[in-house]
């Protein structure tokens, strides 16, 4: 029963701070690098699957990032171990498509608050976790 308390919170935690690193990732991307943004907004009509790896490598580096604070898991339960690893990204990606639709009924934009970009993002975040941390 513990076991699966445990895997429920870090289900939970690992959606809050991939969402959470989500839209830290793309207004820090946006403010820094405003032209080259501009350049992967052209370029994502054209090629969405780029934009797509875009974000998967930005979560990946976002992932490295919380290794140095949190470089242990999370919640280490031995019997669901990794299942975060397809659970937290779909459920992130489902929340930030749900922001989206709340932003667009508010007038506001965000090319994050899409189900397919907030899932890659979370994935690469996830995986670099679930692959280096102790």
């Amino acid at each position: 029963m513990e076991e699966i308390l445990f895997a429920i919170l870090e289900f939970l935690f690992e959606v809050f701070i991939e969402t959470l690193a989500g839209y830290a990732s793309e207004s820090s991307f946006t403010w820094f690098f405003k032209d080259l943004s501009e350049i992967l907004s052209n370029f994502e009509k054209a090629y969405p699957w780029f934009a797509s790896l875009v974000y998967f490598l930005v979560g990946a580096c976002f992932g490295g990032l919380t290794l140095l604070v949190l470089p242990h898991h999370l919640m280490r339960s031995t019997r669901f171990h990794g299942i975060s690893l397809l659970i937290s990204p779909l459920a992130a990606g489902y929340v930030m498509s749900l922001i989206g639709k709340k932003l667009e009924k508010s007038g506001q934009t965000s090319r994050f608050a899409r189900f397919q970009y907030g899932f890659t993002f979370a994935l690469g975040m996830a995986l670099i976790r679930f692959l280096f941390a102790e």
